[in-house]
């Protein structure tokens, strides 16, 4: 396990090395999430506005990977993976 992690840790990283997949991934959820509780909070509401809300949502993913590059926030998260820092119970 600690191999496949160690081999694609540098798999798509920026100069300052941070990982934009990991980057991209993590936005993406994000979108998807605030997408969905709107869609669930108007459920009421026309069905036009709903897709419009998914139909955003979608397309924002088409250009995130653009944006990440090009855009300077990036989200934090650990440099180095959580499997270094735990311990088998056995």
């Amino acid at each position: 396990m600690t191999f496949l992690a160690e081999s694609y840790s540098g798999w798509l990283q920026l100069p300052d090395g941070s990982g934009v997949l990991i980057d991209i991934v993590t936005k993406a959820t994000i979108i998807l999430t605030v997408a969905g509780i709107l869609v669930a909070v108007l459920r009421r509401h026309a069905a036009a506005l709903r897709h419009l809300i998914l139909t955003v949502a979608v397309s924002s993913l088409l250009v995130l990977p653009v944006l990440s590059l090009v855009l300077p926030w990036r989200i934090p998260y650990p440099a180095k993976p959580l499997a270094r820092y735990l311990r088998p119970i056995w």
